[in-house]
Order: C-alpha cells, then structure tokens, then sequence
C-alpha cells in the first residue's frame, strides 16, 4: 500500500479497536476504493460484517483476503469464527486446525476449536481442546464454562459441578453462569439448587420464557405445583408461543370450559416451530379430553405425534430382532453356565415394565417406606452393560454375549454399583431404579445383581398404549410410542420377552398389576413390600403424601391419593383405537 492508503488504513483500525465501527467500515471501503484487493482491508470489513451479523457478506470477503495472503492466521481464525456463526462447525474446526498447526498455543483458537467440536457432539475432542488452552491460560472463562458443560454431557458431574460453580463465584452477575449451573443441578436431581440458579438467572438477565419454563419444571418435580403452576402460567405470558410451556401446565390443571383453549388455539396458530408446536397439540390433546371431546383430543394427540415422528427415522422391526435375540441367547444353559459366584447385594430394587403402566406409583409406595429411597430413572443398567458389551444403535448388545463371561457380569455390577453411589447420595438400605426400559435388560439384572428385587408393572394394554400415545415421550428410547401400530407391534415384542424373563427367573420376578393395585390398595401394597422383604409401614398406603423429588410425567399424579380414575380410560377412544386393538389381538369392544 501506498504510504497515504498505509495511513487511511491504520485510522480505520484504530477506531475499530476502539469499537467504532461505523467509522471504521467507511475507510476500509475507502481502502478498498483505491486497492479492491487489498487483503487486510478486505479481512477487516469482513470482520465488521460478522459484527453486524452479515455473516456471508463476512465469509465472502474473509476468503478473498485470504485467496491473496494465503498465509494470515488471523484472518484464518476469522473465518472460523464466522463459519461457527454460520452453523458450519466442520468448516470452521477446519480453519481452526490450520492456525494451531502454525499456533499450538494459542490458547483462544483452541477455545474456539473445542466450541466447533463440542456443536459437533465430539465431546472428548472438545474437553482435550479447553483443558489444553486452561493449563496454558487457567482464567479463560469460556474454556471453564464449556468445558463444565462438555464434562456434564459427558456425564463427569462432579467435575463438571466444581467448574460451574467456580464460574457463577467468578461472574456472580452473569446470568448465563447461573443458568448453566442450574442445568447441571436439575440434571443431578439438586432441584432446590436448580430452583435458585433458575430464579438467580432470572432476576439477572432478561426476560426469558424458557428459562420460566425450566423452573417450573423444577418446582413441579420437587411436588410445589402451585408454584409450578404460577411459573408455567408467566412463561406463557411472555411467550404464549412456548409450546412446552402449555403442555407442563396441562398436567397441573384439570379444564372446565372452551374459553380456557381459546389461547391455546390462538397460540397454534402463531407457531412456526413444529417442536412447540408437537408439545401445544399435546396440551390441546389433554384439554379437550379434561372437556370430555375425544375425537377431537385424540385429533390433536395423532398431530402432535405426526410432529414428533418426523424428526427421526424408526424401524420397529429392529426393536422386535432385538428381543427375539435376547431369547434366543439368554436360556436356562446361559444362566447356568454364567451364575454369579457371590451375592453381591440386594440394595437396588428394579421397578419396571412399559412406560405409563404405573411404574410411578409404584417407586411413590416404595419411597414411602422408610428404608427406601426412590431414585427415580437412572441410566445406570444399560451404561453399566455398555462399559461391558457395546451395543449397536445405542441398544443391541446381542451380539456379543456369545463370549460373555461370569466375569463381565461381575464387571456389569461393579459399573452398576459405582453408578449408584455416583448419583444417589442417600444412605437407605435400598434404592429403587425406577427406569420402565429396564425390562429389556432383566436377563443382565438377574445374572450381575441375583439378589436384587425385580418389580415388574402390568397394565391393561389399550389403557397403556392409549396413555403412551398422548404423552409425550423423548425419543431416545421411545420412538416406536408416535405410531399406533408400531405401538402395538412393540407392545407384543415386550410381553413376548416378559413371557421369556417369567419362564427363566419365575419367582426372582413379582408382577404387579396397575388395576389391581388401585382398586385394592393396601392388600397388594402389603404384598408387594413383602416381595421386597420390607415390613409394612402405614405411610405406604398414603403415597401421596412422601415428599420427594419426581421427575416423570406423573410427577402431578403421583401427589394425588391412589385412585381408579384411568382404568378403562380407552374406552373412550374405541373408534380410533381400533388399529391398536387389531395389532394387538384384541377386540375394540
């Protein structure tokens, strides 16, 4: 550059570091006027344009820098920087690699590489990269916050607690910091903690619906429902198009008028965002039911499912191959060859069968009684198996029980007892798993932990199937929930399987039905703490009362005294249930 454009230019960074854009932006062009190809001028407007947000305008002129100097490793981490704007994390990890081949110092572009990795879901290229730029610079406190969140994902939730926590003494005044925190507590069931990051986070920053949202959450599932209730009911306020926010408060309220959905439809038809507006069509789903209108509840249920279905892709025949492979391998000569050599214990207590059967209800009586403590679902029996026997698509370890020994069983307990002790701090004499899933896994449960106690929920079908169907269910675990008939085919593949566990473990398995239950509280509640050697406590029969932390869809049921209300709820339905009763055999009268 010429000495009076080498001035020109120099003006305009001086005001830019002093954040002067506009300024600045008016001589780079000058600049650029005079020298179109002038590569730093062309590098710093881009630089401005992704300050204003016109990141393609940014990536535009940051490559034609970088086509005429090659070798500017500013311009390079730019790039990435505007590429990780853009949502286009492989391109920018790329710009990143390239200045630390160059750098393997700087400790902000690995901050950066490790944000590229960890919105790329690789969490372990995420946490190398932030522990490399802390030990060179230990008070970045992006790297910190990120590396707590990547640790947490990674389920290190202690680790993860000590940094988050060290970011909020930090930046006290910085609401994300809060929010961040929050999460981790809500995640590891400290919800009175959660509930005051939340509130923290609130107070602190600016109005937020989803952050309302997730309080009342946290107050609903520590049993405050009033709270809960006034806390979905402001988040709705402030975004009546918060879908999330409608369908938590659905299960708080019982709807006596059309007026009351008058909002709800006005809300739908606002929202763009077809996963809030899968979670307002189940709230609508719930109202129109609590109105007594079941065709048009199970309208808006059938949407809400349609909604959620196209977010993945689903073969229930995967499911089924599954299962029939489990009892296929896992015989009488299998149990025989692989019996456990010790005891080991019989602290945990597995309650289980299909989800919405009354597996709630039942860890509620439980944790009723005083040596029990209710857990609620963890994820400890398929990590635990997962350490030992990789699975394919996250679920089929079939494969590789062919070799399997007495050993990695013992392994499959000691994983599963470490988890325990990581995630439940109480002292009780014992702990119930209440994760339904785990009824695939009862041939593991029965070898690793023989003398643990295995609860196993019956439910009428069609009440069950009917209840999954207008609930909403993540996907991880529960997509064969949004079809009735993939509902139905996979409701046969789980009681095949349970007929198998039964004809294998007999007695080592107490089934419990929902009906049953609710009708005759105290004669089956007796029975069933006499199949967890538990003596009877009167506290049992009034569940309802247990105060404790609830973290499923029953979390309002459960706070209700033990009644009959939803048997037979189907009935209701018959017309539209009738591929589920096909599917499953039965007669839709």
């Amino acid at each position: 550059m010429s000495n009076s454009l080498n001035e020109i230019f120099n003006r305009a960074l001086g005001f830019h570091k002093q954040g002067q854009i506009p300024q600045a932006e008016a001589l780079y062009l000058q600049v650029l006027q005079q020298s179109p190809g002038q590569p730093d001028a062309l590098h710093f407007l881009g630089v401005i344009r992704y300050q204003q947000g016109r990141n393609l305008e940014s990536e535009n002129l940051i490559c034609e820098a970088l086509k005429r100097d090659p070798n500017n490793l500013m311009a390079m981490s730019n790039l990435g920087t505007t590429y990780s704007a853009l949502g286009r994390f492989e391109d920018a990890k790329i710009q990143f690699s390239k200045v630390l081949e160059k750098q393997p110092k700087n400790f902000q572009v690995l901050t950066n590489r490790g944000n590229s990795h960890r919105e790329l879901g690789q969490l372990d290229l995420a946490i190398a990269d932030y522990k490399t730029a802390l030990n060179l610079n230990p008070h970045l406190y992006e790297a910190t916050q990120y590396l707590g969140l990547c640790l947490q994902d990674n389920l290190q939730f202690e680790e993860a607690r000590e940094l988050l926590e060290y970011c909020v003494k930090v930046a006290p005044e910085n609401p994300q910091a809060h929010l961040y925190l929050a999460h981790l507590y809500r995640r590891t069931n400290n919800l009175e903690a959660a509930v005051e990051h939340y509130q923290k986070t609130l107070k602190l920053g600016p109005v937020n619906a989803r952050v309302q949202c997730n309080l009342a959450i946290s107050l609903r599932d520590l049993g405050k429902l009033k709270k809960a209730n006034y806390h979905f009911k402001k988040a709705i306020r402030q975004d009546p198009k918060l879908g999330r926010a409608w369908r938590g408060l659905s299960g708080l309220v019982e709807y006596k008028n059309t007026e009351q959905l008058t909002p709800m439809r006005e809300a739908l038809d606002e929202i763009q965002d077809d996963d809030e507006k899968m979670h307002l069509n189940f709230a609508l789903g719930k109202a129109e039911e609590d109105l007594g209108q079941s065709a048009a509840a199970f309208s808006y249920f059938e949407k809400a499912n349609e909604l959620h279905s196209q977010t993945f892709e689903y073969e229930v025949e995967k499911d089924i191959a599954f299962f029939k492979k489990l009892q296929n391998i896992i015989t009488a000569d299998f149990i025989q060859k692989n019996k456990a050599s010790s005891e080991r214990t019989n602290k945990p207590i597995f309650v289980l069968g299909m989800p919405r059967s009354g597996t709630s209800l039942i860890e509620q009586i439980l944790a009723s009684h005083s040596n029990v403590f209710g857990a609620g679902e963890l994820s400890g029996v398929s990590e635990s198996i997962q350490k030992i026997l990789p699975m394919q698509d996250d679920q089929d370890y079939s494969t590789n029980l062919s070799g399997v020994t007495s050993e990695d069983f013992d392994r499959i307990a000691a994983a599963y007892l470490e988890h325990l002790d990581k995630f439940v701090s109480s002292e009780a004499p014992f702990i119930v798993d209440k994760l339904p899933m785990n009824f695939i896994h009862i041939g593991i449960i029965a070898l690793a932990l023989p003398q643990a106690h295995i609860i196993h929920c019956r439910r009428n079908p069609m009440d069950n199937c009917l209840s999954i169907f207008k609930n909403y269910l993540p996907a991880s675990g529960h997509k064969y929930s949004v079809n009735l008939t993939t509902l139905g085919q996979y409701y046969n593949g789980y009681s095949s399987l349970m007929r198998h566990w039964t004809n294998l473990f007999g007695d080592r398995i107490y089934h419990l039905d929902y009906e049953l239950l609710v009708s005759d509280p105290e004669t089956h509640t007796r029975a069933l703490l006499e199949a967890c050697n538990l003596e009877f406590e009167q506290a049992c029969l009034t569940p309802q009362n247990t105060k404790r932390i609830v973290s499923t869809l029953s979390a309002a049921q459960v706070r209700k005294p033990i009644n009959v209300k939803s048997i037979g709820g189907w009935r209701k339905y018959e017309t539209e249930l009738a591929p589920l009763a096909k599917v499953l055999g039965l007669s839709a009268t």
